[in-house]
């Protein structure tokens, strides 16, 4: 004669056989249009922040200034990566939330002097 246990753990098996499963993906993180993710290393690592800022202001890095080697702005966004106090006269970087570049940032050789970025509504491009 089969113990508690043992009619416990048949009974969780039968319920679990003729339960359908369901795996839904739980929803996606919500995007928000300014969010901005940078960190001190390649590929996000090191020292890291997120935050949501204002569209068309210039932006100090502060703290992170000369060391940001990964950015990447959240989906509808578009961000420039700048030297200087938004400097458009000397090389920039221009990063959309797709851009594979943003993750390794060492390949720009002004990446040291960078200070500031100015972010804005992505806009679409007509074909």
């Amino acid at each position: 004669m089969p113990g508690p246990k043992t009619t416990l753990l048949t009974t969780l098996l039968t319920l679990l056989s003729t339960t359908p499963l369901t795996t839904a993906l739980p929803p996606a993180l919500p995007t928000n249009l300014g969010g901005i993710r940078l960190c001190t290393e390649p590929n996000y690592a090191g020292n890291c922040w997120y935050g949501i800022m204002p569209l068309d202001d210039c932006i100090a890095l502060n703290s992170f200034a000369g060391k940001v080697l990964s950015f990447r702005p959240d989906e509808g966004t578009e961000c420039f990566l700048m030297q200087g106090r938004c400097n458009s006269d000397d090389q920039f970087a221009s990063f959309e939330s797709d851009s594979e570049l943003s993750a390794d940032l060492t390949r720009f050789d002004w990446i040291k002097d960078a200070e500031s970025f100015i972010c804005m509504e992505e806009r679409e491009v007509a074909h």
